[in-house]
């Protein structure tokens, strides 16, 4: 469990974004360039709009949202203007997929699923401007395309809010034992404490009891004394000479 939290701490780890981010502009931009079917013009566009279409991962754990859409605007800037990010290249689905579930995680269910919902919609609308800005692509149809960058978006960003809720139940849990750990410690530090107080009164009480005893015991011998050395006796001799038949 321990080395699992881990992981997850290191994959969310701000760095490894940015290498996500240029290894899908890398990616994406061998495409773009070695793609045969793109005119001049429509590949510096695409070049151009690729480093912007990803580039939004690498600060999509600050701003996870603001980054999707950031990502989403380009997209749909990019389609009118020859574009070919969502005509059909096999990158081009990565960086929404990476950037909704980012934005599950966020767990802003009120922002985020009006966020969410503009993004799809934003998309679908994207992949048909492209279709009629540049020629169709070989990698399926229209609906198609756009039913895939629609779930693209949502099915990321639903599990992505899942795993962040299961998580925040998992924190919740851990600091719920935490809490109870706490308790039954204090409770048995209580009780060890009550305990001892107690044994100390019993200790006093019995030392008070012999204190009690020793004094009452050594004013009676001082009666006893005085009383022999009032009759003239050294103190012990009457007792000696009575011997056995003296009365105790």
């Amino acid at each position: 469990m321990r080395i699992g939290r881990h992981a997850l701490r290191w994959l969310d780890a701000p760095w490894l974004d940015v290498v996500l981010a240029l290894t899908l502009v890398v990616e994406m931009e061998l495409e773009t360039w070695l793609a045969p079917s793109l005119i001049p013009t429509h590949r510096l566009v695409t070049a151009v709009a690729v480093v912007l279409y990803a580039a939004p991962i690498a600060w999509r754990g600050r701003w996870p949202l603001a980054a999707l859409l950031a990502s989403t605007t380009v997209a749909m800037v990019q389609a009118p203007l020859g574009g070919d990010i969502l005509g059909g290249m096999t990158g081009s689905l990565l960086p929404p997929i990476a950037l909704a579930y980012r934005a599950g995680t966020a767990r802003s269910l009120n922002r985020g699923l009006p966020t969410v919902a503009g993004v799809a919609a934003l998309l679908a609308l994207g992949v048909y401007v492209s279709d009629l800005a540049t020629q169709p692509n070989d990698y399926g149809s229209l609906c198609g395309d756009i039913v895939g960058f629609a779930a693209a978006v949502i099915v990321p960003w639903g599990v992505g809010l899942m795993v962040a809720e299961r998580a925040a139940r998992a924190r919740a849990f851990r600091d719920l034992s935490a809490c109870l750990d706490r308790q039954r410690e204090e409770h048995q530090s209580a009780a060890v404490a009550d305990e001892r107080s107690r044994i100390g009164r019993e200790m006093q009480d019995i030392i008070a009891q012999s204190v009690s005893a020793i004094v009452v015991q050594a004013g009676g011998t001082r009666q006893l004394i005085l009383g022999t050395e009032s009759r003239g006796e050294p103190f012990g001799h009457s007792s000696a000479s009575c011997g056995p038949t003296c009365p105790a």
